[in-house]
């Protein structure tokens, strides 16, 4: 099912695409266009115009309690990867904590099978997202004659025991 999009949500994306490349849009400007702050009232609709301009290549990251800053292409990887390297990591750790506190005695083979599965890629998450891990693959991608993302296989295979 196809949706409309709403009109503040049009407006609020011709805002961003307009953000010149390095420059930050404050949430007041876009509150102002709109009629309402923005961080209060239907957060939804940026976030979904956040979406939109991502599908067309541009990129923002959070000045906090300011506004949008547009990233340049060469920040995106710089700005955001650490940052999301990191949420990532936390949350995969904590769902191994919570992982650990199942009584794994008490499930039938079913949910045993299910737990396996879920432990198996939280450690590997939380395995892939550590300093040590990001070295790895750092280094791994430097020693190739043009940088080039790693496979999934040479991915995996970086971090198998030795």
């Amino acid at each position: 099912m196809l949706h409309d999009t709403h009109p503040d949500t049009t407006v609020i994306k011709s805002l961003l695409m307009e953000t010149p490349p390095g420059e930050v849009i404050e949430y007041g400007s876009i509150s102002a266009a709109v009629g309402y702050d923005i961080r209060l009232t239907a957060r939804h609709r940026l976030d979904s115009a956040r979406r939109q301009a991502e599908a067309e290549g541009v990129v923002f990251g959070t000045e906090s309690r300011v506004g949008l800053r547009r990233l340049r292409d060469a920040e995106v990887a710089k700005t955001l990867g650490p940052h999301t390297r990191k949420r990532i990591g936390r949350a995969a750790r904590r769902f191994g904590r919570q992982l650990k506190a199942v009584k794994y005695d008490t499930l039938d083979n079913e949910a045993r099978v299910e737990w396996n599965v879920e432990a198996s890629i939280a450690g590997a998450l939380s395995q892939m997202m550590k300093e040590s891990g990001v070295k790895k693959l750092a280094e791994t991608v430097k020693k190739q004659e043009t940088p080039e993302m790693l496979s999934m296989g040479k991915t995996l295979e970086l971090f198998q025991p030795k």
